[in-house]
C-alpha cells in the first residue's frame, strides 16, 4: 500500500475525452506555474509542499478507506515519501508543460496531459519512466496527480467520476 501512496506522489496518454477544448492561455500558464512549483519542492525535497499538490478530495479518500484521517495520512505521506527519497537518486526529472495535451471530461472539468520523464538510482539500480501528469482544476484550483497504474486510476474514478471515459494510460 506504501507503493500505491509514494506512486501517486513521484514521482496518464489519452486524448479520448468526450468533449476536447483548448485550455485558456491563463489556464495554460497556471499549469506551468503549477509544474514549476512542483519541481522547485522536489528539488529542495519539500515533500510537504509536494504532497501538498494532491487534491483534498483524493487524501480523504485514501484516508477513509484506510480508516484514518485525512491530516493524519497527510503527515504519513510526507514521512514515508521523505524516506523513501533519503534511498533514492534523482537523476532526471520533467514535466514537458509544452507538450500538454488538453481536454474537458463530459462535465466540463478542464484537464491537461502532461509528458513526464524521469530517472532515478535505488539500490544500484537506474529506473525510467515515461508517463503523463494529469493536471485538472477543481473547485476553481488546478491539481497535479503523477498517473501510472489502474490502482491510482481507481482512486480518481471513485473521487472524480467524470474522469471514469477518460482514457489516462
Amino acid at each position: 500500500m506504501r507503493t500505491l501512496w509514494i506512486a501517486f506522489i513521484f514521482v496518464a496518454h489519452s486524448t479520448a475525452a468526450l468533449f476536447a477544448q483548448s485550455l485558456e492561455d491563463s489556464d495554460q500558464r497556471q499549469i506551468a506555474g503549477l509544474a514549476a512549483m512542483f519541481d522547485a519542492a522536489f528539488e529542495a525535497n519539500d515533500m510537504a509542499a509536494v504532497i501538498g499538490f494532491m487534491p483534498e478530495p483524493i487524501i480523504a479518500y485514501i484516508a477513509e478507506q484506510g480508516g484514518l484521517r485525512p491530516l493524519t495520512l497527510r503527515h504519513m505521506l510526507v514521512q514515508q515519501t521523505q524516506e523513501m527519497m533519503e534511498t533514492v537518486e534523482v537523476e532526471h526529472f520533467n514535466m514537458d508543460v509544452d507538450a500538454m495535451e488538453t481536454a474537458v471530461t463530459p462535465t466540463g472539468r478542464a484537464y491537461a496531459l502532461v509528458p513526464t520523464t524521469s530517472t532515478i538510482s535505488m539500490n544500484g539500480q537506474r529506473f525510467e519512466t515515461m508517463t503523463k501528469t494529469l493536471f485538472f482544476e477543481d473547485q476553481g484550483n488546478w491539481f497535479l496527480l503523477r498517473i501510472e497504474n489502474a490502482s491510482q486510476i481507481h482512486i480518481l474514478n471513485a473521487v472524480y467520476p467524470d474522469f471514469a471515459s477518460v482514457s489516462l494510460l
